[in-house]
């Protein structure tokens, strides 16, 4: 069963590649996928992709860890049962 969502996901992303490669040409759509790869981080491992740093979004970050752990340690006290069953 798996076996098959994973292919059917396979092909529908080739799908759309090929939809849209044909829908822009193949000159636009080269340029457009050049840095871009099926298999993650493989752009970033090859050098092909540098992410890019944004002061915004550490503070993106910062703000939603601490929402997170906040909802954690208010899970048990609001809804009464802990988020961690076996603690």
């Amino acid at each position: 069963m798996f076996g098959s969502l994973g292919a059917f996901s396979l092909l529908g992303m080739l799908a759309i590649d090929t939809r849209n490669q044909r829908r822009l040409g193949t000159a636009k759509w080269n340029y457009l996928s050049r840095n871009t790869s099926l298999v993650p981080l493989v752009g970033l491992a090859g050098g092909r992709w540098r992410p890019s740093f944004n002061p915004g979004y550490l503070v993106r970050l910062i703000f939603a860890t601490s929402l997170y752990i906040g909802f954690l340690a208010l899970h048990q006290p609001i809804i009464g049962v802990s988020p961690f069953p076996l603690f």
